[in-house]
């Protein structure tokens, strides 16, 4: 009896008159022209729904609709006995084109990110479920298409997780997800991502399984992670003292590929590394030590430069003599090997003449008649500050020194090949010729006239 309509149409015909009596015209729906088009075989067109059965069609509305509904304390509302209920209309609306369906999902896909959900089965709830269910319908094969790429484009799920026939290609990770695939520890994976931006401020307070990451820069994160090295192996490789390795990453030669923040210890690319070693000591000969072929890493030593500044002008070309040490146990800069001289010549400053013991070996004078020689004023003295700490001294300008010693020389220079020194000071003097600058009057430390002594030797020859 609670099933026979006629019955009930039969008790209740006052109630049916009356409501016939009272009824008003209503707004019709777009959602209630498709489906009475669909049954009276009218044209219609809706790219979504035309191609599917129409029961599919009118579950579908019915199913959205359902999930759009406003939700209240008495359940969701406008859910009414009938076709015409609201909450289908909602579902048609959603349905009327590929654009409001798309952002449909991405309002839904949000939504099972932030919820936390563990399962890709789960995602766009109900909706996604009847997919699932039918996911054999030919009918239903190109919305399936469109569903799962749009999940893959926004939502962070892989094939492996098995949504709607687990086909398509990770595009998004949450930090749970990404530790599960790459092996790196989440908390290091966040830290990094984090320094470079890929995670925004307002994403850094939530969970781990609800910060969302591109699949791009989590492959790049745990592929600088897996081939980070410290600081101090950075120094080893180089062969270099950690102070000097330093410097150079503060000149930009290294740069470090995460740790840039106080929270995290600096690292650097031991593949990179490796590569900039071979660059530069790929094709050098190998040769032993000797006293003027160093070890760059210790090639300035006594010359007040660091060694930072040789390893710059290494490698921009400007030294011509560099080989490898034989010793295949040393590694990078240790075992690169440079002339001491050339890099004195290249690196230490100068100076514009001659220092007073250079100028006492030139005349072959001692010490202190020496330094008295450089006071003499025969020559033009300038002071020279050699800078990086050192301390300034005298020098005579090689240009005075030149002019005088084309004219002049000591007597120990002049017997040189000729006679023993007292025996010239001895006939020179003995012929009245007299030196033009003497320190005690004997034999040594005695300067001469070039043309005193030429005259002389024609003389006596």
């Amino acid at each position: 009896m609670k099933l026979d309509f006629a019955a009930h149409v039969r008790t209740n015909w006052r109630e049916i008159e009356k409501s016939i009596a009272e009824v008003k015209d209503t707004e019709v729906h777009p959602y209630d022209s498709y489906f009475f088009d669909r049954v009276a075989g009218n044209q219609t067109g809706n790219e979504l729904l035309d191609p599917l059965p129409y029961f599919a069609a009118l579950r579908l509305c019915t199913i959205i609709g359902d999930m759009v509904a406003p939700v209240t304390s008495r359940g969701r509302t406008g859910k009414r006995i009938g076709l015409t209920h609201p909450s289908r209309r909602m579902g048609y609306d959603v349905l009327s084109s590929r654009s409001s369906l798309l952002s449909f999902l991405t309002v839904t896909g949000d939504s099972f990110v932030n919820d936390n959900h563990r399962k890709a089965l789960g995602l766009y709830g109900k909706f996604g479920e009847y997919l699932t269910a039918n996911i054999d319908m030919a009918e239903l094969q190109p919305m399936i298409e469109m569903v799962r790429d749009h999940a893959f484009e926004n939502v962070p799920i892989g094939p492996e997780d098995g949504f709607l026939g687990g086909a398509g290609v990770r595009r998004w990770h949450t930090l749970r997800s990404a530790e599960l695939e790459t092996g790196v520890y989440f908390t290091v994976l966040r830290k990094i991502l984090v320094e470079r931006g890929a995670i925004p401020p307002s994403e850094r307070g939530k969970k781990d399984s609800s910060v969302v990451v591109s699949v791009a820069d989590v492959e790049a994160a745990a592929a600088d992670y897996n081939d980070r090295i410290s600081l101090e192996a950075l120094a080893d490789r180089l062969g270099l003292l950690h102070v000097t390795v330093r410097r150079l990453v503060r000149a930009g030669l290294f740069r470090s590929i995460y740790g840039t923040t106080s929270n995290m210890k600096e690292m650097f690319s031991r593949r990179d590394t490796d590569a900039m070693l071979e660059q530069w000591m790929g094709g050098l000969e190998t040769t032993p030590l000797t006293e003027n072929l160093v070890p760059l890493r210790t090639a300035t030593r006594g010359f007040g430069r660091q060694s930072t500044e040789l390893i710059f002008a290494y490698l921009d070309g400007k030294l011509s003599t560099k080989y490898l040490d034989e010793d295949a146990s040393k590694t990078g800069f240790e075992r690169i090997l440079v002339d001491r001289r050339e890099v004195r010549a290249l690196l230490v400053k100068q100076p514009p003449g001659l220092k007073i013991h250079e100028l006492s070996d030139k005349f072959n004078l001692q010490s202190r008649p020496g330094k008295a020689f450089f006071y003499s004023g025969f020559f033009e003295i300038v002071r020279w500050e050699p800078g990086h700490g050192r301390k300034a001294f005298d020098v005579a300008t090689s240009e005075s020194v030149e002019r005088f010693f084309r004219d002049h020389d000591s007597l120990t220079n002049f017997s040189a090949g000729w006679m023993k020194r007292n025996q010239l000071h001895r006939v020179l003097k003995a012929a009245g010729i007299t030196p033009l600058w003497s320190h005690t009057g004997t034999s040594i430390n005695n300067v001469f006239r070039r043309a005193d002594i030429e005259e002389f030797r024609k003389r006596s020859s």
